[in-house]
């Protein structure tokens, strides 16, 4: 399983783009991060998706992406407005990791460990989903 990114810098990249850029690579899913922002007092963590593949996944990545942050559940909710939802081939889920407006959580996002945990998670969500079981770490080579 390899992973691809539409873009790797912050540069805008239309959605339509984005959606077309998924079906040509032919992925299996689309996964979309975002960082929402709603004023100071909004807290927490949704998946959206569209179509029963996606909640599938959907309900995987939310899932272990609360139990790593042990962040407020705003749950996983149908959406079939969202272009990059209904622009793709492949189930697709798009993924609200925090709201920068919030203080406490705008400052965690910018950390490469918080990061890193959400990362994780998110992998962590795909291979349940999947039902992968994880890889035991390398033995130590023998002397």
């Amino acid at each position: 399983m390899a992973t691809r990114l539409t873009r790797s810098t912050d540069v805008f990249i239309e959605l339509g783009e984005r959606c077309s850029i998924a079906n040509t690579w032919h992925a299996d899913w689309f996964v979309s991060v975002h960082l929402n922002s709603d004023g100071p007092s909004a807290v927490g963590i949704e998946t959206l998706y569209r179509g029963e593949i996606g909640k599938e996944l959907a309900v995987a990545v939310q899932s272990t992406l609360i139990t790593a942050t042990g962040d407020r559940d705003r749950g996983v909710k149908y959406r079939d407005n969202l272009y990059v939802l209904n622009g793709t081939q492949m189930p697709a889920i798009l993924l609200e990791l925090g709201f920068i407006s919030h203080p406490e959580t705008e400052k965690k996002l910018r950390t490469p460990e918080y990061q890193g945990l959400l990362v994780k998670a998110v992998v962590e969500g795909i291979a349940a989903y999947l039902d992968l079981k994880p890889s035991p770490p390398p033995s130590a080579p023998l002397a």
